[in-house]
């Protein structure tokens, strides 16, 4: 993501449905592929890499807010 000033605002939108979406993809997972047989090998793995991802743009969401208001 480009880091100018002028863009935060921009940053902001895509990082907040960035995390929904992670999260979302992370309930279907739990929900739906882990009962068919061909996708419920992985379902587990996959769900936690789709947490960690939202986290991670949690994070930048809290270090611009941080530095918004530095």
């Amino acid at each position: 993501m480009v880091s100018f000033v002028k863009d935060r605002d921009f940053q902001v939108f895509f990082a907040k449905g960035c995390t929904l979406l992670h999260l979302f993809m992370a309930m279907w997972r739990v929900y739906f592929e882990r009962k068919v047989e061909d996708l419920a090998l992985d379902w587990l793995r996959q769900t936690v890499g789709d947490f960690l991802l939202a986290l991670s743009w949690v994070f930048f969401l809290v270090y611009s807010w941080r530095e918004k208001y530095d």
